[in-house]
């Protein structure tokens, strides 16, 4: 799931680095630490979007259940492992289909948004490149296209 505004975002930043001929330079790790925020603040959004719409699709006690336990959990962590747990509160198959359906390397990009935005939120360097942050963008979105694809699924 490409976002738009990410998309932009990044484009924009590319045009500024090549012009000005500013990778390897402190600018770029200026402008990373930037993205790798507004790059999480657009995984969170999407990934609450998913979960509401999951239970606003299954109205119940069940789903009213989630909303109040999952939501604010939800807002707080995005690394996979948490979203497995969030999953699983949906129902078992749902969990055990994001572990089965799961590719390690977009798992791996996905989560290295994670974790780099935390670094650049709370610690004073991150070890990232704009094009290694591109690159974890690119695969790291079809997390998304996954955790959305999975509760879209009915079981019993």
């Amino acid at each position: 799931m490409k976002i738009s505004a990410v998309d932009e975002a990044i484009e924009a930043c590319r045009e500024h680095l090549e012009e000005k001929n500013w990778s390897e330079t402190m600018i770029e790790s200026y402008i990373v630490r930037h993205l790798v925020v507004v790059i999480f603040i657009a995984f969170e959004k999407e990934i609450v979007r998913i979960f509401t719409t999951y239970a606003c699709r299954n109205i119940g006690f069940a789903s009213e259940s989630f909303v109040r336990s999952c939501v604010g959990k939800a807002v707080r962590s995005i690394k996979t492992s948490e979203i497995a747990g969030l999953l699983a509160r949906c129902g078992p198959k749902y969990k055990q289909m994001f572990n089965r359906d799961k590719d390690e390397e977009i798992e791996s990009r996905f989560n290295n948004i994670v974790i780099n935005r935390n670094l650049a939120v709370h610690e004073d360097n991150i070890n990232l490149t704009f094009s290694e942050l591109v690159e974890s963008y690119e695969k790291g979105h079809k997390m998304l296209d996954l955790i959305e694809e999975i509760l879209a699924q009915k079981f019993n």
